[in-house]
């Protein structure tokens, strides 16, 4: 019996991952491209990370920052959305908590594979910390956004995160987003942004019991 569960999900994380692949292949390519230049161009990750304070005097956006930290949920764009919606009901035999956790593999994996390849990238200038926190932070509120995603569109989901991360380059220090600015990083100052992500991973935990508010049929 236990095998067979076992072959059953293998089956679904293959079928999921050939899905999530038809839908995000293009979009892969494209930012994956446009993030190395950025790197590149930067000469390192952290010079492309630094970010900026938006003021009266210097009132210029980050572009370089905000498309990097933007790459993931760009990715994913839609997928979540149409692997809970539209492709769990064809498989519903297994739980839903079981579903979502093959569902966040996948998304972890992208993530990871998005932030690790910048790291590879700038290898020989870069700061092990502050990436490490990139890629904590990073796979966490891409979970987030698929939560978001699920429940009020994947459009409604990259909407919230782009105005959340155009009032983190403000004067107001939003707890995560904030940090992903290498200007306003810091060691010893993370502990609040890690309380923050802890309650985060706890909404995200959470999410198999507000599925029960999501239209199967939209």
């Amino acid at each position: 019996m236990v095998e067979l569960m076992s072959h059953f999900l293998s089956l679904i994380l293959k079928r999921n991952t050939t899905l999530m692949w038809e839908n995000i292949r293009i979009r892969f390519f494209l930012i994956i491209i446009m993030d190395c230049l950025i790197i590149f161009r930067s000469g390192s990750l952290e010079i492309a990370l630094q970010g900026a304070t938006i003021t009266m005097s210097t009132p210029i956006l980050p572009i370089n920052w905000f498309f990097l930290v933007m790459s993931p949920f760009m990715i994913i764009g839609d997928y979540i959305e149409k692997a809970i919606k539209r492709d769990y009901p064809m498989v519903s035999t297994i739980s839903v908590e079981m579903y979502l956790l093959i569902v966040a593999i996948q998304v972890i994996g992208v993530t990871s594979f998005v932030t690790v390849l910048w790291g590879l990238i700038s290898f020989k200038n870069i700061n092990l910390p502050f990436l490490c926190y990139v890629y904590l932070a990073l796979n966490i509120l891409t979970l987030v956004y698929g939560v978001i995603s699920t429940l009020l569109g994947s459009v409604i989901g990259q909407l919230i995160f782009i105005s959340m991360l155009l009032l983190a380059t403000g004067d107001t220090y939003i707890p995560v987003l904030s940090s992903l600015m290498k200007i306003h990083f810091s060691e010893n100052g993370v502990y609040l942004d890690i309380v923050t992500l802890i309650l985060l991973v706890i909404v995200v935990l959470w999410s198999p019991y507000l599925l029960e508010k999501i239209d199967f049929n939209g």
